[in-house]
């Protein structure tokens, strides 16, 4: 049930986590494919497994200590997607929101570092991004 889907959820995010920073790293910085995805995925595949136990331990927790955070408040069925949500009269919309995290990352850019971060620095020390 609940234990299980927090646990399972925890791995399954470590591991396409870390299979879409392999597929990164092989196709746009050119590392060797069977090192990058052995050693990614083998890595955040243990980590993913101990932190899954981790969550399903901290649920359970949470289930009896305080099960009003890990419960539902209601239990009827969610609202379909072709019903409007209803809207205050001061709510921000989505696309409001969207705009404003564009603006600020506009504003952002310039400050932006040149220098080569850490990731930038491995691939040019082993050669692989050339």
């Amino acid at each position: 049930g609940l234990l299980a889907a927090a646990g399972v959820g925890t791995f399954l995010g470590n591991v396409a986590g870390a299979l879409s920073l392999s597929t990164l790293l092989v196709l746009g910085a050119g590392a060797p494919m069977w090192m990058t995805f052995a050693w990614l995925l083998g890595v955040q595949g243990l980590a993913g497994a101990l932190e899954g136990v981790l969550t399903a331990a901290s649920v359970k927790y949470l289930a009896q200590r305080a099960p009003a955070l890990v419960t539902p408040l209601e239990t009827s069925a969610p609202r379909s997607l072709d019903e409007r949500a209803e809207r205050g009269t001061r709510g921000v919309s989505g696309l409001g929101l969207a705009l404003g995290a564009l603006g600020l990352l506009i504003l952002l850019v310039p400050l932006s570092s040149r220098v080569p971060d850490a990731l930038e620095v491995v691939v040019d020390r082993l050669g692989v991004g050339r």
